[in-house]
Parts: structure tokens; sequence; C-alpha cells
């Protein structure tokens, strides 16, 4: 199972290859937008999800996050993206994603909201088991 420090360095590796500079990659414990990448041509602030939850002191430490857990997350990363969508913080060139470790539960969740995603021009990749990365 990945943990969203797990998903964020995969995509973090990624998007180094694909040219980005990393300008912000906050731990789990942290506030505010967990990575922003900058290529040049548009800054991408981007809301990351894990598939368990990586405090040892928590009750799903080490266990899947249940159905109304990945829709709780799901939603919540929504709603950060569009938060900072409106809020434009590097101007015109801000675009927003999402990351998520690719389960059938978070699969399922975000694939039903996908054309919605798409007209929004909201990102979003998806974190394999072995660490490799696509987009939706």
């Amino acid at each position: 199972m990945l943990y969203e420090s797990q998903v964020s360095s995969a995509i973090v590796k990624f998007l180094k290859t694909e040219g980005y500079q990393i300008i912000q990659q906050l731990k789990s414990t942290q506030q505010g937008i967990d990575i922003i990448a900058d290529n040049g041509d548009e800054r991408l602030c981007i809301e990351v999800k894990g598939e368990t939850s990586e405090l040892k002191t928590s009750e799903r430490y080490g266990k899947p996050f249940d159905a109304n857990q990945v829709v709780s997350h799901v939603s919540r990363a929504i709603y950060a993206s569009l938060k900072d969508n409106d809020r434009q913080l590097y101007g015109s060139k801000t675009k927003v994603a999402m990351a998520f470790p690719d389960t059938d539960e978070f699969l399922k969740r975000v694939r039903a909201v996908s054309g919605s995603l798409r007209k929004l021009d909201i990102k979003v990749f998806i974190v394999s088991a072995d660490l490799s990365v696509s987009i939706l």
C-alpha cells in the first residue's frame, strides 16, 4: 500500500523527467498545496492522496482506506484543486492536478467525475504500486 509520501515522491520524480522544477513538496503532515512544480509554461499545484494512513498511531495505519474514506479523500482533493484554481496563485499559468494511488476504489471514484475534471482542466496522476506514474 502506498503512503501519501510515496505517491508524492513518485510524482516529483515523474515531473522532473518531464522538465519541471519542484518549487514545493510538503510532508503528509503539513497543510497546503502538496506539490508545486513549474516548467516555465505552467505551474502545477497538485493535491496528493495516499492509500493508507502514514501515522503509526492511526487506526487506519497499514489498512487500506475503505470506500467511504476514498470518497472523502477524492472529494477533498477536488475541493482543494478547485480552491487553488480559483485563487490563481501564480496567474494564468497556474494549473491544478491531483494524484492518487492506483487502486480500484480510487479509480472508480475518479472515473465517475472524469468528464467534469477534463472540462475543468484538472489533471489526474495515478501512481501504481511500482511507483510508475500515468495520467488519467
